[in-house]
Parts: structure tokens; C-alpha cells; sequence
């Protein structure tokens, strides 16, 4: 069959046209171009050099719409003016089979496009861009360089796809979130927008006006009814997020943004924007529910954390309160320790230890630590028990659980209650079993630097007995049991709302967290060995690592040589609680607790969260080698 080309259309050199071909008016077709048959080439079509068409490929249809349909009510509502532009193909461009592109789309060099896809009208596509084959694009679509969408697509109306994009094979997009019923959707049609890096799997499902974020990574089957951030893995339906995306996976100009990059030359002790970037999302939603709801007092969001956290610590109650101290002064009333009463404890801690003793009248006791685990000597206790001595309470400190099987032994053998502080240890456990789960009544402390942190104060008092547990939940609301009638005089500290539905989002990664942790301290003590005295976990514990604290005599010295480097290191704790002013009356000296009087002036803690980076720690063991070796 006889081709046809029309007087006006150009053609370059070495351009080869196979049966049944035409080509219109204007058309201009560049050098070394090969073109199939049956293959169409519409009025004004710009067609580069190097450019292969293959058989019955429609290129520059003109895009007709009739007056009343919704694209031109669209177009009205968002200023868009009618434009007759050509198509124009660059340079190296190979398309396949029956393809049909509509005029004023504008394709990039070396780009591919499959058999039988259908790309709308003024869609803007990059350079070396791959469109699979019966990948559907609807108009004023832009999709950057180097993006590759699969097999079986369907790519919406103004969507808005960047560079270095990956769209699985089947993944659908939509652009009306009302899905025809009102004329709003006219005013509202935006499609969705797939930032830099980001890769969408397989039969993907992206709802209206949603962005997937730079370097994200949408999982295959999963339905994204939300934003995605940048640099997260979201999976599930409705897609919620499961990680950050590997470091090893980024592509190397989005490495200055990754979350576990330090974005100054300062590395913090914690770094809680680092911990919140990949779930933001998660807890704005979460955060919604509640305010859609406006209940903020107790109430359901607090109930199912209860439930959540007591089966994670392997206990039959949990009663959220209002911070780590009130569930100290809480668990004490709860156990009718008050007046004249005494309660055995460590010194070397943080303050609301002891002063949760002070606070419901009883005295502290103190007993002296074990310089290896920083945690209270269980074989200094006994000695310390009087006729008044109603409970042990020892401290995991930094993490690390004490020995409870001595200090339960202890306590049983003098018919006394175990109050476990847990605040710095949610997640470690001892020979198997979660702390918290040990005492009698113990409690935990969700400060926002904890292992389990809020977006503000909480805490939390655990038991398994059930009278406890039932006054607990008394207590806490002023002794109350009914509204406005009290069995005895309580304290107001309850967990609201707002924080219970933010742990319970972070409690599901709490686990994750912990064990990232725990690689970090074990490359610090790679890094650090012989160097300084790094922490020790005993056989039957296992250490969470809230605080990674070394030991050295040059501690001063060191401290001020990290700040001065941009790492930002901690001393936990520069005095003794026994040396506090406002605990003279007790009666101790210095000198009464030695082991903890030398911590203070040995301890410091490195920066430990679970974002930092292999790299940042490698620094900082760089760092105090090259100030230790002076």
C-alpha cells in the first residue's frame, strides 16, 4: 500500500517509512528516523533524529473535546487557556506498536515508549524516561528525567511524577476525590504528585491529591489514602508506614536530606525530629481521630494503650497517669507506704526516685550501686532493712535491669514490696521476662527522650494484682470512683488522650527501635574497646541502652573537647542524690556512698538513638580516641 506525505510535511535524511503511512501537513520528521507501517503522523508533529516508530503508532491526534465535557469545565476552573500545540518527540526516542500520543505532549530524548500505551495531550515527559507497554497517561501529566512507570499503568490528569520515579506494573492513580457526585470536583481535580527517588510496587492504588514523598517506597498492593513522607516504607491497606527506607538504597543527591544524615555539624544526644520524620504522618492522623472526636481525658485512646502496653510487658494492668514521678508517688499510695515508713533505694539516680518517697512522707534509704551496672548493690541491702522498711525500689538505670532475682529474694525472705523504677528500661527484660513484670507495682516514664517517649509528660504504673490495679485507677483521679464521690484523697495525673494515641504509634516500633540500639552499643564497644570502660550487659539481663555511658577520668576534659567538635555528650548524674541540699536531713556525708560519689566524676553518655548513623558513631569513637591518646 501506498504511503502518504504531505507537500508541506519535511522530512530528514536516511529516514525510512515502511507501508500505509501518513504523514500531514507540517509534520517535520529528523534525520535517521525509521518509521512502521500503518503509523500516523498528525499536522505539525516535531519528530527528532534518531527516533523509531514501529507499526500502527498514531503520533499528534488532535485531543477534540466537546464544550460541555468535564475537561474543558476543568480547564475553566483552574485558568487553563486552550493551546494547539504540536507533539514534539526529541532526540533517541523508540516507540513501540500501536502507541497513540495527542498533540502538545513533549517527549525527551532517549526516552521508550511500549506497545500499545496512550498518552493524552500536553503531557510533559523527560529524558530517558520509560513508559511499559498499555501504560495509560491522561493529559497535562509531567513526568521527570530518568522515570520509569511499568507495564499496565493508569497515570491520571495532572499528576505531577519527578525525577527518578519508579511505578511498578498495574499501579492506578486518581484525581476526583468525589468521585462525580458534585461540580466541586471540577475545582478540585488534582492528580498525585511522586516525589524524586520515590518507588510505587505493583498494583499500587493512589487516592486524589496525595504526594508520595522523596525517596518513599510505596508496597506493592497498598492503598494510599494519606501523604507519604519522605524516606519511608508505607505497606498495607490503607498503607501505613513500616520503616525508613534504607540508607543503602538512597540515591546519592537525596543523601544530604536522609533522615539518619546530620544536617549541621552537630551530632545530639537524642535527636527526636530524626525519630518522628518517618511516622509524622501516622501520628497526625492518629492525632486527628482525636480532636474529630474532641474526648482528651482518659477515655478509649487510653484504654487500648493500657491494653496494648500490658500485654507488651507481660502484665495484667497498666494504668496510664500523667508523668514518670506521679507513678512513683502513685505505686507508693497504692501500697499505703506513707509516715514513717522507710523505702530502700538507690542514690546514684535521677531526682523523682527519692523524692517520690519524700513526697508521700516516708524516708529514703540509700544503698550504694555496683560500679560495673551502675544499678543498686542487692548484696548491700539487707543491711540497710529496719523494722520500718516497707519496700526495695531499685532502678534499671540507663537501661540495664538490675539483679531482681537477689532483690526478690530479699524482699520475700522480709515481707517487703518491690517497687520497680523502670523508667529508662522499657523493653529489657531479665532472664526472659519483660522488666515491669517483676515487682509488685512498678512504673515507667514516657518523657520524650525515653525509649518509649510521648510529645510531652506520661507515665505509667503496672501490677498484676487486681486490688491495686483498682485502686490505682482510683487514685488517679482524686480518688474517685463515681463522678464527684471520693472513697479517699487521690492526686489529678492522668495520661490524656493525645499522648496515649502518639505511644500507641510508637509502641509498634519500640521493639525496632531497641534492637537498632543495641547495634549501636555493640559498635561503640567495637570502636571503644581499651580505650575507655564501656558499659557491661550481664548474662541474665538485657540491656536497652536509653543511655550509652562510658567511663573515664578525663571526663571533664572530654566533655568539653566533644562539644567543641559539634558532639554533644551528657553527664547522668554530676551529684549524688545523698549530696543534695534538699536531702541533708537524712544525715549522709560524703563519703557515705563512694562508688556513687566516683560515677559522678567518671560517667559520661555519647549520643544513643536509633537513627544515628554507623557513620556518625565512627566519628565520635574517632573523636575520643584522638583526645584520650593525647
Amino acid at each position: 500500500m501506498k504511503n502518504f506525505i504531505h507537500k508541506t510535511a519535511k522530512i530528514g535524511k536516511n529516514v525510512k517509512i515502511r507501508n500505509n503511512v501518513s504523514i500531514w501537513e507540517n509534520a517535520k520528521i529528523g534525520d535517521n528516523v525509521s518509521i512502521g507501517c500503518n503509523v500516523v503522523i498528525h499536522p505539525n508533529t516535531k519528530i527528532g533524529d534518531n527516533v523509531t516508530i514501529d507499526d500502527n503508532s498514531v503520533l499528534g491526534k488532535k485531543a477534540k473535546l466537546a464544550k460541555t465535557t468535564a475537561e474543558n469545565i476543568v480547564k475553566k476552573a483552574k485558568g487553563l487557556k486552550d493551546e494547539e500545540a504540536p507533539l514534539v518527540i526529541g532526540n533517541n526516542v523508540r516507540i513501540k506498536a500501536s502507541v497513540v500520543i495527542l498533540e502538545g505532549t513533549k517527549i525527551g530524548e532517549n526516552s521508550f515508549i511500549g506497545d500499545g500505551a496512550f498518552i493524552r495531550e500536553e503531557v510533559e515527559i523527560g529524558n530517558h524516561v520509560v513508559i511499559g507497554g498499555h501504560v495509560i497517561v491522561e493529559q497535562r501529566t509531567k513526568i521527570g528525567d530518568y522515570s520509569k512507570i511499568e507495564a499496565g499503568s493508569y497515570i491520571t490528569a495532572y499528576c505531577n511524577i519527578e525525577d527518578n520515579v519508579f511505578i511498578g506494573p498495574k499501579v492506578s492513580t486518581s484525581n476526583d476525590k468525589w468521585m462525580g457526585r458534585t461540580e466541586k470536583r471540577f475545582q478540585h481535580r488534582f492528580g498525585v504528585t511522586v516525589k524524586s527517588g520515590a518507588r510505587v510496587g505493583l498494583n499500587a492504588i493512589i487516592l486524589p491529591e496525595i504526594t508520595i514523598g522523596k525517596e518513599a517506597v510505596v508496597g506493592a498492593g497498598a492503598v494510599v489514602t494519606k501523604n507519604v513522607p519522605d524516606y519511608t516504607v508505607v505497606v498495607g491497606s490503607p498503607a501505613k508506614i513500616l520503616k525508613i527506607v534504607d540508607r543503602e538504597e538512597i540515591l546519592e543527591k537525596h543523601l544530604k536530606d536522609y533522615p539518619g544524615e546530620s544536617k549541621s555539624n552537630q551530632i545530639p544526644i537524642f535527636d527526636l525530629k530524626r525519630q518522628h520524620q518517618p511516622i509524622r504522618a501516622e501520628i497526625d492522623g492518629a492525632l486527628k481521630e482525636i480532636f474529630d472526636k474532641s474526648e482528651f481525658i482518659l477515655g478509649e485512646p487510653v484504654k487500648k494503650f493500657e491494653e496494648e502496653i500490658a500485654s507488651y510487658i507481660g502484665v495484667k494492668h497498666a494504668v496510664g497517669v500523667a508523668s514518670g514521678s506521679d507513678a512513683l508517688i502513685l505505686a507508693l499510695m497504692a501500697l499505703d507506704i506513707g509516715n514513717g515508713d522507710e523505702v530502700i533505694t538507690t542514690p546514684y539516680t535521677f531526682f523523682a526516685t527519692a523524692g517520690s518517697i519524700v513526697n508521700v512522707g516516708a524516708k529514703p534509704v540509700f544503698v550504694d550501686i555496683d560500679e560495673k551496672t551502675f544499678n543498686i548493690d542487692p548484696n548491700k541491702i539487707k543491711k540497710a532493712i529496719t523494722k520500718k522498711t516497707k519496700a526495695i525500689m531499685p532502678v534499671h538505670l540507663y537501661g540495664n535491669p538490675c539483679n531482681m532475682d537477689e532483690i526478690m529474694s530479699i524482699a520475700k525472705e522480709n515481707k517487703l514490696y518491690v517497687i520497680e523504677d523502670c523508667a529508662q528500661a522499657i523493653g529489657a527484660s531479665y532472664k526472659g521476662k519483660k522488666i515491669g513484670s517483676l515487682g509488685h507495682v512498678n512504673i515507667f516514664s514516657f518523657f520524650p527522650t525515653k525509649n518509649l517517649g510521648g510529645c510531652g509528660d506520661g507515665g505509667l504504673v503496672v501490677t498484676n494484682d487486681d486490688k491495686i490495679a483498682e485502686r490505682l485507677m482510683r487514685l488517679r483521679v482524686h480518688g474517685s470512683e463515681k463522678k464527684y464521690i471520693h472513697k479517699e484523697v487521690g492526686i489529678n495525673s492522668r495520661l490524656d488522650a493525645l499522648q496515649a494515641a502518639i505511644l500507641r504509634v510508637k509502641l509498634k516500633k519500640l521493639d525496632a527501635w531497641v534492637e537498632r540500639k543495641r547495634e549501636i552499643a555493640n559498635l561503640y564497644n567495637k570502636f571503644l574497646k581499651g580505650v575507655v570502660e564501656t558499659p557491661i550487659e550481664e548474662k541474665n539481663g538485657k540491656h536497652v541502652y536509653h543511655l550509652y555511658t562510658i567511663k573515664t577520668k578525663k571526663r571533664d576534659g572530654l566533655l568539653e573537647y566533644l562539644k567543641s567538635k559539634g558532639i554533644i555528650a551528657g553527664v547522668y548524674y554530676p551529684i549524688p542524690l545523698h549530696l543534695q541540699e534538699c536531702f541533708r536531713y537524712l544525715g549522709y556525708k560524703k563519703g557515705s556512698f563512694k562508688i556513687s560519689e566516683i560515677m559522678t566524676d567518671k560517667v559520661l553518655s555519647l549520643p544513643m538513638f536509633a537513627e544515628l548513623t554507623n557513620k556518625e558513631i565512627e566519628f565520635i569513637c574517632n573523636e575520643i580516641k584522638s583526645f584520650l591518646r593525647k
